[in-house]
This record gives C-alpha cells, sequence and structure tokens, in this order.
C-alpha cells in the first residue's frame, strides 16, 4: 500500500475521533482539560495563526480557540504544563525547550514537545548604519556590533553567528529599541534584529540603515554547529530603500503540539493547512509552507532533537 494510500485511510480512520478531541466532547479536549482546543501564538507569529485557526474551524466545524501566548518562550510554556494543544514558536524556542537551556525564559526540559510541521523562515536581519561600507557581516572588520542582552533570545542567536564568523569586531549587549538609537547617533555599527518581518524597529529607522547579508560560506558553517538556522533571503522591499533580496539565515516558525495530543486531530490540522497552502488560501507566508503532494522531508527546519508527532508524520513525512 502506497503511503498517500496510508494517508487517506489514517484521516478517514481519524478524522473522526479528531473531530471529537477537537470540539471536547464531554469536557476533554485533546488535553483532557476544560472541553477546549487552544492554540498559543508568539509574538511573531500572529496574522499567520488567525488564518490557519480561522481555516480549520471553517472548514471542520472545530473549536479551535486562538491564544496570544506573550512570547515564543511563553507559548511553549504553555505546551508543557498542558494549557495548549498548539503553538506556533521559532525553531530557535523549540531547541532551547527540548534541552531546558538556552535563553533565561527557560530552564526546564520540555521533554513532551513534538513537531507538527515547518510553517516559514523569519529572517535573522543585520541592520547597520547607512554610511557603512560593505555588504555582508565579513565586511565588518574592526566595527561594533550589538548581539543583545545576555541570555536573551537575541542573543542566543547572534552568538551562533558571531562565533562562527572570522570577522574582527567588538560586540555590544543592548536591546534592539537602544541599539537602533545608537546606530542612529553613530556611537554603534550594527545590529541582530530576530522576528517575522517587518520588525517594527527596524522599520521606523528606514530608510536611514543599511541591510546587511551574511555571506553562504558563513551560513553553512553556522548550519553545521547548530540544528536550528535554516538558509533563507530577507525578501526586496520589506524596508524602505532595500531594494534587495538579502541572503541571511533563517529560524524557521514551527506548529507544535506535545506528546498526548489526540492523532487523528493532528493529523487532520496538518492535513487541512498543507491542503490550503496547496490551494493558495493562506496569505501570510503561505507560499513557504511544504506542499501537500511534496516528497521532501517534512522535518526541514525542525531540530533534529524535536521529536515528530504521529499524527503529523503520517501526513508530511513519505518514503
Amino acid at each position: 500500500m502506497s503511503r498517500e494510500s496510508t494517508r487517506r485511510q489514517f484521516l478517514a480512520a481519524g478524522g473522526a475521533a479528531g473531530a471529537v478531541a477537537l470540539a471536547g466532547c464531554g469536557g476533554n479536549g485533546i488535553g483532557g482539560g476544560s472541553g477546549s482546543t487552544n492554540w498559543y501564538y508568539g509574538e511573531s507569529n500572529e496574522q499567520l495563526s488567525k488564518e490557519l485557526v480561522s481555516i480549520i474551524n471553517t472548514r471542520d466545524s472545530k473549536e479551535i480557540e486562538l491564544r496570544k501566548g506573550g512570547t515564543a518562550p511563553d507559548a511553549a510554556k504553555r505546551l508543557h504544563n498542558g494549557s495548549g494543544e498548539f503553538a506556533v514558536i521559532g525553531s530557535d524556542i523549540a531547541s532551547f525547550a527540548m534541552k531546558g537551556a538556552g535563553v533565561d525564559a527557560i530552564s526546564t526540559k520540555y521533554e513532551t514537545m513534538r513537531a507538527v510541521m515547518s510553517l516559514y523562515p523569519m529572517p535573522v536581519t543585520l541592520v547597520a548604519r547607512p554610511d557603512i561600507e560593505g555588504e555582508t557581516l565579513g565586511d565588518l572588520s574592526g566595527a561594533t556590533v550589538n548581539a543583545g542582552p545576555p541570555s536573551s533570545r537575541l542573543a542566543a542567536n547572534a552568538n551562533q553567528i558571531v562565533n562562527n564568523s572570522q570577522t574582527d569586531f567588538d560586540t555590544a549587549n543592548v536591546p534592539l529599541s537602544e541599539a537602533m538609537a545608537k546606530l542612529g547617533d553613530g556611537s554603534l555599527d550594527a545590529t541582530f534584529a530576530i522576528g517575522d518581518w517587518p520588525i517594527q524597529a527596524v522599520q521606523e529607522a528606514a530608510p536611514d540603515i543599511e541591510i546587511l547579508g551574511v555571506s553562504d560560506k558563513l551560513q553553512r558553517k553556522v548550519i553545521g554547529s547548530t540544528n536550528w538556522f535554516v538558509q533563507t533571503q530577507l525578501p526586496a522591499g520589506v524596508y524602505e530603500g532595500s531594494d534587495e533580496m538579502t541572503p541571511t539565515l533563517g529560524i524557521m516558525s514551527l506548529l507544535v503540539t506535545r506528546e498526548g495530543a489526540d492523532e487523528g486531530t493532528v493529523a487532520v490540522v496538518t492535513d487541512r493547512i498543507l491542503e490550503s497552502a496547496e490551494n493558495g488560501d493562506i496569505k501570510t507566508r503561505g507560499s513557504y509552507i511544504p506542499k501537500k503532494e511534496s516528497k521532501d522531508d517534512g522535518r526541514v527546519g525542525i531540530p533534529q532533537t524535536v521529536d515528530m508527532h504521529d499524527g503529523a508524520e503520517q501526513i508530511i513525512i513519505y518514503d
């Protein structure tokens, strides 16, 4: 029997069970809690989460509740403590959650986290003062580059890039808002920024900034030393004055669940998202979501330390 036939049988068998679990029949939702199925999102993934939940609720008469999770670590914590069934977070946070370290906000292993699917890459944006000479991080020899406050999410990502770069520059460790002000007054040369595009602080400073790239060689070196980065590009025109696509590293946005989530429910949710992406129904980053009939590994962008949920694996990983 082909994997596609298996997928269809699994959906047929699991769809009814998944519908019951999603609706919270008898007051027992996926997690056996209040009967609602909660979907949390971090600070960067609100619009896409709204679209996905709306599509699933409309097409399958589901009752998924969309809830703001605060930061990405907050959203991950909701899965860990059982108050949420789905969350959209970054691949970096998923990696930190599995090992219980990496940022101050995560100090416990969230070992029950399971991956559903990758959604789209959030580019690491390297912002420089407007009179900087150079096109990539490697051109900043002798410069001062901000990597974010110690133990912050920004620093956890920026330091991976800095530590793999052979460029001789100094680092600062201040929040992004302060770094953008320092770029404006010339007391800082460049800063890393992370998040979905456009990043508000960067958008507000444009066009009086320069967007720099990360060389292909450095991208591959960083990816080889970590388990959550992917190669990507910042699209042209995101920021005023930035008219060309910029090569950089990306942090994949992931849909995750937890080990005890109902297989049929996860399968239905996964299938609906892939189908909607295939049909062009998802407007926010929908073109990045893997195609339903793709033979590509469904683990693209998912850290190897994060296991796939069985329900998702039945749908998107093909032999």
